[in-house]
């Protein structure tokens, strides 16, 4: 079987390796080194105002302006841009309707213009808000109702209060302490005001209610009270959990945190002794908790996964395979999910701020003493990029298939004695065309005494 000139060439680079390899102390089958934790470059420095992240771009605001970078710290456009929305390319809000609102002078009264400026609804309103979904807030004497462009009532004016969910798709409207729900693209009623609350969070598929005594509950949109409020604090669900809290004690400092399904079912008890940072949201599969000092992130089922060390505390959820952690409540790291630090501020430096990653960027910051002072900055995470001198073969070894799938990151990172064994097999499977069990059909394991790998 003929191979290809770079795969030649890729084999002899991995013999010599080998070679080398086998010249060295012999560590333990599975071990691999310590990492370091400097696998990161700044893409900017700790000098902005603000930075903000998303899956493309990196956005930085100095001196009232607003620039952006991409991930790999190219400046994409300078800090000239007077709002968020116009540097990420975003209308800040789009309103398809034709009708503008406009006041009347005269009256003080509020109604809708054509964009020629001819009046199509006239200035009878206390309070008009934009069209959406062909529909409009407006406020007639002290009530509030729905219209239509052309002025048909979708809703009567007899409502102490009518909002729409930030993704407009429902309306909420109130009537002396009780909700109902209007779906606002059929614009029908989906309850009556039977859920009583004296403010509502809409969210896409479940409601967190509030009532008198600063409680919290979850209902759906028919009205169902899907749990009673009992809850003294309550977010939004993360991968189908929510965290919620309790009081302790009458000044709210020492809080208990569990979780709930959307069902309104408790699946963690509110047992985790929080405050800050409080209980996290779950992600990649855990949140971060803490209880009476000590670090967890724990798992959908309750069950501790990672105790991190004495002094350090979760303060963001996983990303990417890494989280940060507060340690002695200031100093920021990163760490991954067997709890190694993979990233933490050089030495006579200070991250008090860390932001979620995103991909393998994130954002760091520093305050002053007194706080009034925070400057903030990113960092790109490379532990995950080959280094300049390797990208060539690890993109010719990738292209063969030779490095197997959850071997494709942390290049920077030293390799197990085991993990090299996988890819020698590999190596010689794609060489010869044949799996490795026919050609050697039978793999004595005499020789071992701590594994049954037959790659090694």
């Amino acid at each position: 079987m003929k191979m290809n000139t770079k795969l030649k060439l890729l084999t002899a680079k991995i013999t010599a390796v080998f070679l080398a390899v086998c010249l060295l102390p012999v560590p333990p089958l599975y071990a691999k080194a310590e990492p370091t934790a400097e696998n990161y470059d700044y893409i900017l420095d700790m000098a902005y105002d603000f930075v903000s992240i998303d899956d493309d771009y990196v956005y930085f605001y100095t001196d009232g302006k607003w620039g952006k970078i991409d991930h790999q710290g190219n400046l994409i456009e300078k800090a000239v841009h007077n709002s968020f929305e116009g540097v990420a390319g975003r209308k800040q809000t789009e309103n398809r309707s034709p009708l503008k609102v406009y006041k009347d002078t005269n009256t003080g009264f509020y109604g809708y213009l054509y964009a020629d400026g001819a009046i199509a609804i006239p200035a009878q309103f206390t309070a008009a808000f934009s069209f959406n979904n062909d529909a409009a807030i407006v406020k007639y004497q002290d009530k509030f109702g729905i219209i239509d462009e052309k002025g048909n009532r979708l809703l009567d004016f007899r409502y102490d209060s009518v909002e729409l969910s930030a993704d407009t798709r429902y309306y909420a409207y109130s009537l002396n302490g009780k909700y109902g729900f209007i779906d606002a693209i059929t614009h029908q009623k989906l309850c009556s005001n039977i859920l009583r609350a004296e403010s509502v969070s809409m969210f896409p598929d479940y409601v967190i209610y509030k009532v008198s005594g600063e409680k919290y509950g979850l209902a759906s949109y028919d009205g169902k009270v899907l749990c009673g409020p009992i809850w003294d604090y309550m977010r939004d669900f993360s991968e189908g959990l929510a965290a919620v809290g309790v009081n302790e004690d009458y000044y709210k400092i020492n809080i208990r945190w569990g979780y709930i399904n959307t069902k309104g079912e408790i699946v963690i008890p509110a047992i985790y002794s929080c405050f800050n940072p409080a209980a996290l949201d779950f992600s990649e599969g855990l949140a971060g908790v803490c209880d009476e000092g000590t670090g967890y992130y724990i798992d959908k089922n309750g069950d501790v996964v990672l105790t991190l060390d004495k002094g350090q505390l979760p303060y963001t959820g996983f990303s990417d395979g890494r989280a940060a952690i507060a340690e002695n409540s200031v100093n920021m790291k990163y760490i991954n999910k067997d709890g190694t630090v993979v990233a933490e501020p050089a030495e006579g430096s200070v991250w008090n701020d860390a932001g979620k990653c995103c991909g393998d960027v994130s954002m760091v910051a520093f305050s002053n003493a007194d706080g009034t002072v925070k400057k903030y900055g990113a960092i790109r995470y490379t532990a995950n990029i080959p280094s300049n001198w390797a990208i060539n073969e690890i993109s010719t070894a990738n292209e063969a298939g030779l490095i197997p799938e959850d071997l494709q990151d942390l290049y920077r990172m030293p390799m197990s004695r085991a993990d090299f064994c996988r890819l020698a097999v590999r190596l010689i499977e794609k060489y010869t065309g044949s799996p490795i069990s026919t050609l050697v059909p039978s793999v004595s394991t005499s020789a071992f005494t701590d594994t049954n790998d037959p790659d090694v």
